[in-house]
């Protein structure tokens, strides 16, 4: 079963062998020699040119490249979003997160890092200076003591530290998301004294 394979592919292999014999004048006169030809001629044409030249033209080629490919990249803002107001974006945003912050770590963290870092902008703005690591106070600033301590942890923490630093203020668990909103809220309205 073997042989027969054997003596077709030794046919193939001579024939091959016996057809690249007959035509290889022509492809050498065709196909080779033209191409050398070509290549010499090109070297040698390249050869006039000095070579600080050629460098200069493959350094501009490659920075006009490099500009053109960093140029090529823009980033597009629907146009619906980008006439809102920035205080309507920002409230969508909030609205956002708001939705999803019981899905995980990271959405109760930012929420509260929102609603701490709107308290401290809050504070500042009637006067109290706020340093990092100090405790959230001003004038009229008197809140709940668990959004109190809910505000400053999420100021002084990250997502993964979030949760531990809130433990260790005291809190075993966050007070209600409504409940931060409404005293800022009446804080911001001057309500509170």
């Amino acid at each position: 079963m073997k042989f027969p394979r054997l003596l077709w592919i030794s046919l193939a292999l001579a024939a091959a062998a016996l057809l690249a014999w007959l035509i290889s004048g022509y492809i050498q006169q065709s196909l080779i020699l033209p191409t050398l030809e070509f290549a010499w001629l090109a070297r040698n044409y390249l050869g006039i040119i000095p070579h600080e030249w050629f460098w200069s033209l493959v350094l501009t080629a490659v920075f006009w490249l490099a500009a053109w490919g960093l140029g090529v990249t823009r980033i597009v803002v629907p146009t619906a979003q980008a006439r809102q107001p920035g205080g309507q974006a920002q409230g969508r945003e909030l609205a956002f997160w708001l939705e999803r912050v019981n899905n995980g770590p990271y959405q109760r963290w930012f929420v509260a890092h929102h609603l701490a870092s709107l308290a401290i902008d809050m504070l500042r703005a009637r006067g109290a200076q706020i340093q990092r690591g100090s405790r959230l106070a001003g004038p009229g600033w008197n809140p709940p003591e668990d959004i109190q301590k809910y505000l400053e942890a999420a100021m002084y923490s990250s997502p993964t530290t979030f949760g531990p630093a809130a433990k260790s203020a005291g809190l075993q668990t966050d007070p209600p998301i409504q409940a931060v909103i409404e005293y800022l809220e009446t804080y911001i309205d001057g309500d509170v004294q």
